[in-house]
């Protein structure tokens, strides 16, 4: 019935906020660290890196990278996806499911930290 659709959506909604709060932190810190010590990550379609991410996007013939300094990067959720964009170019834009994306739901996290 939808009130138990919606006592779940409610359960659901404060274990991500429990888990945010609690462990989100020290993972953004260390990724940080990470990236400041030149180290690349791996995050979806996109690498991470101290001062661009790297958005491989599929084509006809395989798949394009572009480089994409911090400060232009896009990182906003719609629908249950990471969406990520190039602001000086809106038809460079990737969907990361965050159900399915290892890291997903932190990237729009590091993108604020990091595109300041």
């Amino acid at each position: 019935s939808s009130i138990d659709l919606e006592k779940n959506d409610d359960f659901f909604s404060k274990m991500v906020d429990a888990a945010f709060s609690f462990a989100l932190p020290s993972i953004i810190e260390k990724i940080n660290t990470d990236l400041e010590k030149d180290q690349r990550i791996a995050i979806g379609n996109c690498e991470l890196s101290r001062d661009q991410v790297v958005i491989h996007i599929q084509g006809w013939f395989g798949t394009k990278p572009h480089e994409v300094p911090w400060a232009r990067i896009n990182a906003e959720v719609e629908s249950g996806q990471i969406m990520i964009s190039d602001r000086n170019n809106s038809r460079l834009r990737i969907a990361m499911p965050m159900r399915t994306t290892y890291n997903a739901v932190i990237f729009p996290l590091i993108a604020a930290s990091r595109g300041k």
